[in-house]
């Protein structure tokens, strides 16, 4: 799932803004800084491969499911590595607010890059899971699944590549991030802090209360908000990396091994993912401390431009090798046979696709400027024309 604007769905930069102070918000904004790590000319590897991590999570936890490995005493741990998706929601929020913190963004570039990242890797895992699996959901529900949509249908939600639920909540993410952004823009620093504290909050009473009054429900896993004090906390470190950058340092230093231990105790816990606050707070401090860190080339490259294709398609290799045979050998053809395919996705449909996306961007950006940059013929622009 990439998620994120990052390279998963996720592309972005990190580093933080060395600003400090708490401006009113009638003060010019932040947003028209460049993040430290535009200028230093930084990737992200850290984050990359912290995301191919979390799809790995979510591979072992389906070959636990459908594989029928045995992980012996690790089995508790297989069996909740699902809480992946949770690391992915923390990823997206972080990355997709940051370039509107530091720079305005035009909504419809920011939307076609979206679906462009997203789209065309999610096509292809359908039509060929569709064939791998000999299913022919695809064919009966295709709004739902062509629209992303398919949560909303209890009758098609999670039945065929089950981990396009997490897709359709990120999806709705990508929506309201400018109505975010936009809301943010106009609060001082503290103010949009707190507002963002209050829609967390707000988020996950919600979830509570949900499944107090409707018990046995699956609604906190269709629809969005319900998740957006996931997705709330990579917003919150968002604005402190801008902010209040000098209060990361110790997360920066501590915040790998004190996140590796709290994801190992959401692993064993398995807390219901809504409300799965363990892994939530493993995640950013793993955001944190990974943010500014390169990573091994290889880890880095996975995350970049496998870990999308990986999530879309692993759990129908998964399935359908377990046609034929189960245990170990499943895990030794599933793996490389995803990441495979993931790089030919990356190859031939999503690296394409993003390039688009990009040159139709700029073009839009440039025949926006243009007007202003060329000076109004005799005759133009303002005034008659001399006689």
């Amino acid at each position: 799932m990439r998620m994120a604007e990052g390279r998963a769905t996720i592309e972005g930069t990190s580093s933080s803004a060395p600003t400090d102070g708490l401006p009113g918000a009638t003060e010019a904004p932040a947003a028209t800084v460049t993040p430290p790590v535009e200028r230093e000319g930084l990737r992200m590897g850290g984050l990359d491969a912290l995301r191919m991590f979390a799809a790995a999570l979510v591979f072992i936890n389906h070959l636990a499911i459908y594989g029928g490995i045995d992980f012996g005493p690790l089995e508790v741990f297989a069996l909740h590595g699902g809480v992946g998706v949770i690391v992915f929601f923390v990823l997206s929020g972080y990355l997709l607010i940051r370039p509107f913190l530091y720079a305005p963004v035009p909504w419809r570039s920011y939307a076609l890059r979206r679906l462009a990242r997203i789209l065309p890797a999610y096509y292809l895992a359908l039509v060929g899971s569709s064939f791998i699996m000999l299913n022919t959901q695809l064919l009966q529900h295709p709004l739902e699944y062509l629209t992303l949509t398919q949560n909303y249908d209890p009758a098609v939600s999670r039945t065929f590549v089950d981990v396009s639920w997490t897709l359709t909540i990120e999806l709705a993410f990508y929506a309201v991030v400018p109505f975010i952004a936009a809301g943010l823009s106009v609060l001082s620093r503290l103010r949009a802090l707190e507002a963002v504290v209050i829609g967390m909050a707000a988020s996950f009473v919600g979830v509570i209360c949900t499944l107090a009054f409707y018990r046995g429900s699956n609604l906190v896993y269709v629809y969005m908000p319900f998740f957006l004090w996931v997705f709330g906390l990579g917003i919150l470190l968002a604005l402190v990396e801008r902010d209040w950058a000098p209060r990361l340092r110790v997360m920066e230093r501590h915040g790998l091994w004190v996140g590796l231990v709290l994801l190992v105790c959401a692993l064993y816990i398995g807390a219901y993912a809504p409300l799965d606050l363990p892994t939530a707070a493993a995640a950013i401090c793993l955001v944190a401390a990974l943010r500014r860190r390169r990573a091994p080339s290889w880890a880095a490259v996975l995350g970049d431009r496998c870990s999308y294709s990986f999530y879309l398609w692993h759990e129908q290799i998964i399935r359908a090798l377990g046609g034929f045979t189960a245990g170990w050998p499943v895990a030794i053809i599933a793996g490389p046979a995803s990441i495979a395919i993931s790089l030919v996705s990356y190859k031939v449909v999503e690296r394409p696709a993003q390039r688009w996306a990009a040159r139709r961007s700029r073009a839009a950006t440039e025949a926006r400027r243009a007007p202003a940059d060329v000076a109004p013929a005799v005759g133009e622009g303002s005034g008659p024309p001399r006689p």
